[in-house]
């Protein structure tokens, strides 16, 4: 099962939505349904203390059936996390949440964890928005992007060994990556696709285009 969050965060566009919600289940964190309710999307779960809905669109929802889980004001998760532990719950191999970018940087850091978090439980988990695309990388990949598109690499707070990048502007070869290291900041695709080799991890990547 693939699942979708909608955070509170920037709105995405209309085309990101669609991009990602068509075979997804989706899930409204709080927030996230008044996104969703704007491009007539149903969500198939509301989570959320409720606090940032809007009531008439909380309403409509219900009258379609939707499904709600509510939480206390006061608790130890956000709502984006509640969710995404309820779609691994539900069995979700692939979780991707939008609207987890802007506005506070506190929300930012605490949803970048999430992919960690994601991770150890051996699920895919990406971030997105209309000009990013986050997500880890725990074993040499291969991946795609449009030539002259920005990518960059950090550790997750462990050091990385003999990171190597091929068929990009900035090639490396066995390069020791340590955490807070930002050598790999803004190199850039050549239209191939991109092959990278590492030794520990996993590495947070981050796939840009202004």
């Amino acid at each position: 099962m693939r699942a979708l969050i909608i955070s509170g965060g920037s709105p995405p566009s209309y085309n990101l939505l669609k991009k990602y919600s068509k075979g997804y289940y989706i899930i409204a964190a709080d927030s996230g349904c008044n996104i969703l309710f704007k491009y007539n999307i149903k969500p198939d779960l509301i989570m959320g203390d409720l606090d940032s809905i809007e009531k008439e669109i909380l309403d409509e929802y219900l009258k379609r059936n939707v499904e709600l889980t509510k939480f206390p004001k006061h608790k130890d998760y956000s709502d984006t996390e509640l969710s995404a532990f309820e779609a691994a719950r539900r069995g979700a191999e692939e979780i991707t949440i939008l609207g987890a970018t802007g506005g506070r940087i506190d929300h930012l850091l605490a949803n970048l964890n999430i992919l960690y978090l994601l991770n150890e439980k051996g699920i895919s988990g990406r971030i997105a928005d209309d000009n990013n695309e986050i997500f880890l990388i725990k074993s040499p990949a291969e991946i795609k992007g449009f030539d002259g598109d920005y990518f960059s690499i950090f550790s997750m707070g462990e050091d990385v060994k003999e990171i190597t990048l091929e068929n990009c502007k900035y090639p490396l070869n066995k390069y020791h990556l340590f955490p807070r290291d930002s050598l790999i900041l803004s190199n850039e695709f050549n239209g191939d696709a991109l092959k990278i080799k590492f030794t520990g991890g996993p590495l947070i990547f981050i796939k840009s285009r202004d």
